[in-house]
């Protein structure tokens, strides 16, 4: 049977202008020319739906940049680059400035800590539950979003600081978050999808 691939990369063919993907396409970041201008990148593919594994992925922040403006998520393929993770319908986002998570909507919901450079946000996908959920310098910070069923979904990155950088770790190096074992079992077989709908708060327009 062949396997679908995961996302590897970011490529120029899939974010907005001011962007600049490097090291391979494991480092975006956004120029000073660019001012505050929120723009994202999406990663080369679509996560692909395992019930059997948890998904995840993470950022480390090497340059906050001017303003603190920085967003990890996923998305959807039809979603617009041009702003920040969850800004847009069928986008979803944790914060840096404010430590919010955004919903697919401008006004975030209080979830986590702020961060900012040399701090590692990871962002994990549980088809099974049916919810996202985020870790900041290796701390699991709880269910964020619950996952529509049946939507494709791509890790995206936002900034619109200018100066910041941010590096990619799809895996090919060891995640500072190892938890995803523990937190499996903890979870256990008879956790359903409702855990991650009671988790995401009530505005989140998902349920």
């Amino acid at each position: 049977m062949h396997k679908i691939p995961s996302p590897s990369v970011f490529t120029d063919q899939d974010k907005a202008p001011g962007l600049i993907i490097e090291d391979n396409g494991l480092s975006i970041s956004l120029p000073v020319r660019w001012g505050s201008a929120a723009q994202c990148a999406r990663a080369d593919t679509f996560i692909p739906v395992d019930h059997d594994r948890m998904y995840y992925f993470e950022m480390t922040v090497v340059d906050e940049g001017d303003g603190k403006r920085i967003g990890l998520g996923f998305c959807a393929k039809h979603t617009s680059l041009n702003g920040m993770p969850g800004w847009e319908e069928d986008s979803w986002g944790y914060h840096a400035d404010d430590g919010a998570k955004f919903p697919g909507r401008s006004q975030g919901l209080k979830y986590g800590p702020v961060y900012g450079t040399g701090d590692v946000v990871g962002c994990g996908v549980d088809f099974k539950r049916g919810f996202a959920f985020y870790t900041l310098n290796a701390e699991y910070l709880g269910p964020a979003f619950s996952i529509k069923e049946g939507l494709r979904i791509w890790p995206v990155v936002g900034m619109g600081s200018a100066g910041a950088k941010v590096t990619i770790n799809f895996g090919q190096r060891k995640f500072v978050w190892d938890g995803i074992d523990d937190l499996e079992e903890r979870l256990g077989d008879d956790t359903v999808i409702e855990y991650g709908k009671d988790a995401c708060c009530e505005n989140c327009g998902l349920h």
